[in-house]
């Protein structure tokens, strides 16, 4: 049971950009600690508004999104 509550952590804690960044095309929760939206990220350009706008404050860290429901409906 400690092994998967220290997986779930890890799988959704917030990563810092300094750290790592999103797979290129990720869309993410993303931060810079008063600001959360979505985002996707784009290798070489950085993290863009999903209306294609950059967003007006810096990001500092990144969460991925959690996995959809399941089943049906």
């Amino acid at each position: 049971m400690r092994a998967e509550i220290y997986r779930l952590r890890e799988e959704r804690r917030w990563v810092s950009v300094g750290e790592r960044l999103p797979g290129d095309g990720h869309i993410v929760f993303a931060t810079d600690g008063s600001h959360v939206d979505e985002l996707r990220y784009f290798a070489g350009f950085g993290f863009e508004c999903l209306g294609g706008d950059d967003p007006p404050w810096v990001v500092t860290h990144w969460q991925p999104l959690p996995p959809g429901p399941e089943g049906e409906g």
